[in-house]
């Protein structure tokens, strides 16, 4: 009898095990197809050494609608035992509203040290919808940056997920308890279930702090005190005109290992603008403290973009290494937002390759109307002017002063500042109306001083 009960006691652990070990990181993102239907895609990193493999998962669409399964369309090993997985399909909403898209699978792989027994805890993300009449409809953001990145036990740690909007809306980042409730699959852990990375070592320094810049997204560890495999949720909000469009919650994992090896430095970069149909050239330099190789790559918004997207040309491999990075900007880019771009050198580790990272944003405008002119023509004044070479402008706008100001702009500095003292006097639509009459308080002997301006929808 005692016999049979231990066979029972270890076919019934080896089973639980076997069901509950494999998931690492995911995210959950969207694209709009037409009206209220869009294309869901989930990725999802698993440990192919565990036994469970998921050909599907289940998901809810936050809508009211019972729970579907959605397919797996590809699979492929990036990394030593890291699978991605990627689920794909859509789903029609019925109208306008806020829906909390989320898919739960048990469970987490085990030894995460920063998620108590984390083989028993769901692993969980979410993402959230929302449809509006006030705003058209929205596609989330995707990401260059898989969630999966090593560490180097006592080296300073950076990551960023490399976040593009297409549609140039605002993001915001921050750090977020993951989720997997047992009570609420789809609700952050309790407080005693998880803490931050930096949390958990076994000599602690408190000079050791994990943070994010809640503008770029890059994510920072000082110095990781305890080697092991940890995970970190990060909330990416989307904002249009000050409108949350929705969030995602991104939950990735971080390997520390014991290596021979620092990090990467990389030249800042500074914050810059380009006039569309101009070439924007910056040269980059970083090296290598242990004189490794480094390969200087770029990801972010200038990188994805359809038309003439931007490139690096590396000239040398040993540090110090310089690489160009060159951007032949259209109008097809001109947009208010800027466009954040990253840098990162990594170098050639033995165990862990490091890297640095530096983000700057360009922002690119229009080139100014051409040919500005104005004659006299009794007691108005008739202007004319060359048509935007951009045909994404939707109009022009009117700009006078009695006498000169004699305003040059910055490089970054667009329309007429209040400074200049010139009022606007007329809003003309329609990108092909390049003339204006101007009758109003022309008067004889006085001289009237005069800019116009393209504007775009944004």
């Amino acid at each position: 009898m005692k016999q049979y009960l231990l066979s029972v006691f270890i076919l019934i652990a080896f089973a639980t095990t076997a069901l509950a070990t494999h998931n690492r990181a995911g995210q959950i993102t969207f694209t709009h197809i037409t009206g209220t239907t869009y294309e869901i895609r989930v990725i999802i990193y698993t440990k192919p050494s565990s036994p469970p493999d998921r050909p599907t998962l289940p998901i809810t669409f936050g809508d009211g609608t019972p729970i579907d399964v959605i397919p797996r369309v590809d699979q492929s090993l990036v990394q030593p035992d890291v699978q991605e997985n990627v689920y794909v399909m859509q789903h029609t909403y019925p109208g306008s509203g806020t829906y909390n898209i989320c898919v739960t699978d048990p469970n987490r792989n085990a030894g995460i040290i920063n998620v108590q027994s984390s083989v028993d805890i769901l692993f969980s993300i979410s993402t959230v919808l929302r449809i509006s009449p006030a705003f058209s409809p929205n596609t989330s953001p995707v990401f260059a940056n898989r969630p999966i990145q090593d560490a180097c036990f006592r080296q300073p740690w950076i990551h960023n997920p490399g976040a593009v909007d297409s549609e140039g809306d605002s993001l915001s980042y921050s750090l977020v308890t993951p989720l997997g409730n047992p009570s609420n699959e789809c609700a952050a852990l309790p407080e005693n279930f998880y803490s931050l990375p930096n949390r958990h070592p076994i000599f602690p320094d408190p000079e050791n702090q994990i943070s994010i810049d809640p503008i770029t997204g890059t994510v920072s560890w000082i110095s990781p005190q305890q080697t092991g495999e940890y995970n970190l949720a990060i909330l990416i909000e989307e904002w249009r005109d000050g409108i949350s469009l929705g969030s995602i919650l991104r939950d990735m994992q971080i390997l520390v290992k014991v290596c021979d090896n620092l990090p990467p430095e990389l030249n800042a970069l500074p914050d810059t603008c380009i006039e569309a149909g101009q070439t924007l050239s910056m040269v980059i330099e970083a090296s290598d403290p242990l004189g490794g190789l480094i390969n200087i790559t770029g990801y972010g918004s200038p990188f994805e973009v359809t038309s003439s997207p931007a490139s690096i040309t590396q000239l040398v491999d040993d540090s110090p290494v310089t690489a160009i990075f060159d951007w032949d900007a259209n109008c097809s880019h001109v947009r208010l937002a800027p466009y954040q771009t990253n840098i990162q050198a990594t170098d050639n580790g033995p165990v862990v390759n490091l890297v640095a990272i530096e983000t700057f944003n360009i922002t690119v405008v229009a080139p100014a109307p051409e040919f500005l002119g104005a004659t006299a023509t009794g007691s108005s004044i008739a202007l004319t002017w060359e048509p935007s070479i951009c045909d994404q402008a939707v109009g022009y706008k009117i700009y006078r002063r009695i006498n000169l100001f004699g305003f040059i702009p910055d490089v970054c500095e667009t329309g007429v500042p209040a400074y200049t003292g010139y009022l606007e006097i007329a809003d003309i639509e329609g990108v092909d109306n390049n003339s204006f009459l101007d009758e109003d308080e022309v008067i004889f002997g006085r001289v009237n001083c005069y800019m116009v301006i393209a504007y775009f929808a944004d």
